[in-house]
């Protein structure tokens, strides 16, 4: 069936007898909350009705959400500079809370800058050791967040050649889905990208 509600009717079904129901949907964006409600009759034996029922079966949720990490160079060399792109897009127009982006810069390397990329948040990172955190608080989607990342490779005895530097990154939030009073579920999502060093000598 198609459209939203989308209806199945179910043909009448004996007594002590059921039937399971298949449904599948391509996430797009929008209140992304699923429920399945069943409604029926029973009826005598003449078949006339004799009691109405409508039951809410289940409740689904759907995180319409992209996390994509991407690094400018796929080799380099200690002393050169790295630039990830953190690129989140939040589809959903339910009311995301608790949003928390975490970037995890590799280790013996040294943090140079982060900068608004495009998106809506303009928010600077804490820093703190190898860790950038964004707090993005809560907000109603459809957001998007994009960040450069700047980093330098250290002259490092560990950054010898061959060794492969990762940047890792993760978001985690809860969304709070229109039309239902249910706890908002928690979501974590993470993502990586590598680099490989050619040379441990100073360019």
């Amino acid at each position: 069936c198609t459209g939203d509600p989308c209806e199945v009717i179910v043909a009448d079904l004996p007594v002590d007898e059921f039937r399971n129901i298949d449904i599948r949907a391509d996430v797009g964006s929008g209140p992304l909350l699923f429920k399945a409600e069943n409604n029926g009759a029973c009826q005598d034996q003449g078949g006339t009705d004799i009691c109405l029922h409508s039951l809410d079966e289940i409740e689904g949720y759907t995180a319409a959400f992209e996390l994509d990490k991407s690094v400018d160079k796929t080799e380099a060399n200690v002393g050169e500079e790295l630039t990830y792109t953190v690129y989140a897009k939040f589809s959903n127009t339910d009311q995301f809370t608790d949003v928390t982006i975490t970037d995890t810069m590799p280790d013996h390397t040294t943090f140079v800058s982060a900068e608004q990329d495009g998106g809506n948040f303009t928010e600077a990172p804490t820093h703190s050791g190898q860790t950038l955190t964004w707090d993005l608080g809560n907000f109603t989607g459809p957001m998007e967040f994009s960040y450069e990342i700047k980093v330098r490779i250290n002259d490092a005895a560990e950054n010898t050649a061959g060794e492969v530097l990762t940047n890792d990154v993760a978001a985690d939030f809860k969304i709070d889905f229109v039309g239902t009073d249910t706890p908002p579920p928690t979501f974590h999502v993470e993502d990586s990208a590598d680099t490989t060093l050619t040379e441990a000598i100073s360019p």
